[in-house]
């Protein structure tokens, strides 16, 4: 986290020696911007009030919303609002329901009451967000005991307020598995910050995605033997208990469950290390030198595409500084005049006008495809190679392993570019209208067998012509009609940005031919201009590569 604070550090100082010679953007919705406080607590408190003797029915409804504010969160005040039955059936996480206002209705002489709510935003027992819009109307039952009416009619999961929302919650990546076991995957939730975050985000872990909503993840907490209570943060080192291991369970099962917390937690600001304890005592402890990191390192994607690449006389080379060297793999001394190529660490994916190819770095165990008009390929966590190209009106996919397979582009006619995020598990597309589409990749034992649902992102404009992947849970991209500013969209569709965006978006005053940022912890954004010249940010400005005439950046 601290490279990544110098990073935003040097974008705001840079655009304060600038600011003499920059506009301010004016147009977009208003947005969030995310801050740091993560763990922290923020110095707000609310305590809100219990019911008081002999409080109306609509002194009960309201003091029961109200309840429900309480930061630090709480739910001991809202419970008070409730019949003991009622109390045993509720559950304030099996969702949450964001409102900009509410008003309380009832009939005449009736014990139920009804909470007219102006929807503005949904999330689900995970934190996984959702848009929505219009009124709803919750009933409320309410029965008198010993004198004094409480609520016995719950709806499940919380009711809280906009303001709140703004107020109190931020975006987080949790991480899953994919469907194989093999590979950590990010998903993006929203919780509360504060001194129960942890808690609120291994809770996410425990409870995991449902399989028949999402058959591409899965968590290893599940069940015996993760039931973590509260995750103390004790000079910034979450300490998460967990049940002993149910018999029968693996060695390993146990490493990707401690994988996840800990993947978690670290990418949280101000968690700076994490301890992991059953009753046998401690399993594992990250601020401990002699363990060794390996036993969660190994499901992490790593920097298995952690650079740049472009090609400039007829060689491949790494864009990892403004003096560009030698990509490793068969290209780098003779590109053999390919238009775009694609490395990780084990694989090169090359286009040609009429082919592509997916072969190991020294060029071995090559498959070749035949084609029109190639998008630049993309090689993704798993090592394999996505072409799109336009044989016709239509744009085709094709993924190579160590054979070709062809997935449907559900409806999507024409592609303009298209990126799979660092972790392999969605891909963002673009269509000729300039429009967003984000969808999950369905594997079975690592290979690629289709796409889920590709759904187009509300929250962005049309009219793009280039968008990347910035994180797991977020893209960066370009307007035609603003084409010197970088814009950030969640993929969920909130409108939480980073400071990233909202700070760095300007580039040069030069034509984009493409962009591209490497998918890595501090991700590098670079472009190539129509001169063939390529820019990277780095130390709060725009640097010109010394190379020339490049092409085929990826």
């Amino acid at each position: 986290m601290s490279s990544r604070t110098a990073l935003i550090g040097a974008v705001v100082s840079s655009l304060f020696a600038l600011g003499a010679c920059v506009s301010i953007p004016v147009d977009g919705p208003v947005t969030k911007a995310r801050s740091d406080v993560g763990a922290r607590q923020s110095a707000t408190r609310f305590v809100p009030a219990g019911p008081v003797a002999g409080a109306t029915k609509v002194d009960v409804v309201r003091g029961y919303m109200e309840a429900m504010l309480a930061y630090p969160v709480a739910w001991t005040t809202a419970q008070e609002f409730l019949t003991p039955s009622a109390q045993q059936r509720w559950d304030p996480d099996a969702a949450t329901l964001v409102y900009s206002g509410f008003t309380v209705e009832s009939e005449p002489a009736s014990n139920t009451y009804w909470v007219r709510v102006d929807r503005v935003s949904r999330l689900d027992s995970l934190g996984r967000f959702a848009a929505v819009s219009g009124s709803e109307r919750i009933e409320l039952s309410l029965v008198n005991i010993d004198g004094e009416w409480r609520i016995d009619s719950p709806p499940q999961g919380a009711l809280i307020s906009h303001d709140f929302y703004l107020s109190h919650m931020q975006p987080f990546e949790v991480r899953f598995f994919n469907e194989a076991g093999t590979r950590l995957v990010s998903e993006p939730v929203h919780a509360v910050t504060g001194e129960k975050l942890a808690t609120s985000l291994v809770n996410i872990l425990g409870r995991g995605p449902h399989p028949q909503d999402v058959p591409w993840q899965r968590t290893f907490l599940s069940g015996s033997f993760a039931r973590p209570g509260v995750v103390p943060l004790i000079d910034g080192v979450a300490h998460v208990t967990v049940d002993s291991p149910a018999s029968g369970e693996s060695q390993d099962d146990q490493d990707r469950a401690s994988a996840q917390i800990i993947s978690t937690l670290l990418n949280v600001p101000g968690i700076t290390g994490v301890v992991i304890s059953d009753a046998d005592g401690v399993r594992v402890d990250t601020t401990d030198p002699d363990q060794s990191p390996e036993m969660w390192e190994q499901f992490d994607v790593g920097n298995n595409r952690a650079w740049i690449h472009a090609i400039a006389q007829d060689r491949v080379w790494r864009i990892d500084s403004t003096t560009p060297r030698p990509a490793p793999g068969y290209l780098s001394k003779s590109a053999g005049g390919a238009k775009n190529v694609s490395l990780s660490r084990n694989v090169t994916a090359a286009t040609w006008e009429s082919r592509g190819v997916k072969s190991d770095l020294n060029g071995d165990n090559a498959v070749a495809i035949e084609g029109q008009r190639f998008l630049p390929p993309v090689v993704d966590a798993a090592d394999v190679a996505w072409f799109i190209d336009r044989p016709s009106a239509e744009s085709r996919l094709r993924v190579v392993d160590s054979r070709v397979t062809s997935i449907g582009l559900q409806g999507i006619e024409r592609v303009r570019a298209f990126d799979l995020s660092a972790d392999g598990s969605r891909v963002a597309v673009v269509d000729q209208a300039g429009h967003v589409f984000i969808a999950p990749v369905i594997r079975e034992a690592e290979r690629v067998v289709r796409l889920g649902k590709l759904t187009r992102l509300s929250t962005v404009e049309n009219r793009v012509t280039h968008a990347q992947w910035l994180t797991n849970s977020t893209i960066l991209y370009i307007r035609r009609d603003a084409p010197r500013q970088l814009r950030e969209a969640r993929i969920d569709g909130s409108h939480s940005v980073s400071s990233w965006s909202a700070l760095g978006r300007w580039l040069p005053n030069v034509t984009v031919e493409r962009l591209v940022i490497s998918p890595s912890t501090v991700p590098v954004v670079t472009i190539l201009d129509s001169r063939h010249r390529v820019w990277v940010w780095g130390s709060g400005t725009w640097q010109l590569v010394s190379i020339n005439k490049a092409h085929g950046l990826s």
